[in-house]
């Protein structure tokens, strides 16, 4: 289900962490957490995680023209989250990310703490 991300579109070597399965945190005070994505205007980009129990469709990201990208932000109990970007269809590592972990799927998500 998930693509493995070419790594001509990785702008740094990430830092590989550890496989252990991630819950999402219980929510006790959030604060917004800022996701960006750099994709063709037109597309249709999601960000799914451990946040949102890998829904590919629940929290869709804005185009803004004036900066070219995709972005949302959202509220996140403190804790680790494990994410991927949704963009067309195709499930995509966070290139800008510097650390991941590998899946079920052969390739690795992005890893946030907050």
């Amino acid at each position: 289900m998930q693509k493995t991300m070419k790594s001509s579109l990785l702008k740094h070597k990430p830092k590989i962490s550890g496989t252990k399965a991630v819950k999402s945190p219980a929510k006790t005070s959030s604060r917004k957490v800022p996701f960006r994505f750099a994709a063709a205007k037109g597309s249709r980009v999601f960000v799914a995680g451990t946040f949102n129990a890998w829904s590919p469709n629940e929290h869709e990201l804005a185009y803004h023209d004036k900066n070219g990208v995709f972005r949302v932000a959202l509220a996140l109990a403190p804790g680790r989250y494990e994410y991927k970007f949704v963009a067309n269809g195709a499930w995509i590592a966070d290139p800008t990310c510097r650390d991941w972990a590998p899946n079920e799927h052969g390739s690795f998500n992005s890893v946030i703490v907050v």
